[in-house]
């Protein structure tokens, strides 16, 4: 985790990395890092990615150490991304619902007789 800690220090998009903090046995290790762009901004959203797909694997590729990127930001980013993953779907069915909807009414106004 130290070597993390100091690797992360020089990377693009990082304002401030803390110590590493461990649990009273040592088995935990926390270390917390701030973005230099707001936690809505697409950088930070790519940062996220970043750490994850390159950062740690970078560090952690020769050990068996598991390391997880969390947090309120990280949270809400990974929510957004399952959202916009199920979009296709609900604007599938909501379509298919729309088009039985419309179609119901109007064919019953075709079907009424003019007035004499």
């Amino acid at each position: 985790m130290q070597k993390l800690d100091v690797y992360l220090h020089a990377k693009p998009g990082i304002k401030t990395v803390s110590p590493v903090g461990y649990s009273p046995d040592g088995t935990v290790a926390l270390i917390s890092v701030v973005a230099t762009t707001s936690p809505q901004d697409t950088k930070t959203s790519q940062l996220i990615t970043t750490l994850r797909d390159s950062y740690i694997p970078d560090v952690t590729s020769s050990s068996h150490t598991q390391i997880y990127v969390g947090g309120q930001t990280a949270l809400s980013n990974d929510f957004s991304n399952v959202l916009d993953s199920k979009i296709p779907l609900f604007l599938g069915s909501s379509s298919s619902s729309v088009a039985c909807s419309s179609w119901s009414p109007s064919g019953a106004s075709l079907s009424r007789s003019p007035r004499r």
